[in-house]
């Protein structure tokens, strides 16, 4: 919806998955940082591309650590975007996506990760 708003690119984030990550993710085996850090990596370069075109885009991904966010972009033109909502809500947003490889669930760590992440940071809504 924002990126329609805005008029701007939005990418699929799960397109830059390595298959080793995204196998473990169709099994349901929770992700490590070294898991997710090729991904990030992947998203990171891509950033820095668009940047070069000087291409406007969001991107939607679940970069709930501090550090995760600092591999993707520490400069100023990149903004990072808290969304915030119920565990109900979430839940039936991830039951209605279409075409995504991960299991259609979110599990009470990924609200506790996602809680924690508010409170630690600040972020621009």
């Amino acid at each position: 919806m924002l990126a329609a708003r805005l008029g701007w690119i939005l990418p699929m984030p799960m397109n830059f998955i390595p298959p080793r990550t995204k196998q473990r993710c169709i099994r349901g085996i929770p992700l490590t940082d070294a898991d997710r850090t090729p991904w990030l990596a992947a998203i990171h370069e891509r950033i820095a591309q668009w940047l070069a075109e000087k291409r406007n885009v969001v991107l939607a991904c679940s970069a709930l650590k501090q550090s995760y966010r600092q591999l993707l972009w520490t400069g100023p033109e990149v903004r990072f975007v808290y969304l915030r909502g119920t565990y109900d809500l979430i839940a039936e947003r991830l039951r209605a996506r279409k075409g995504h490889f991960r299991r259609r669930t979110y599990s009470s760590r990924s609200v506790r990760r996602s809680r924690g992440a508010n409170r630690r940071r600040r972020c621009r809504h």
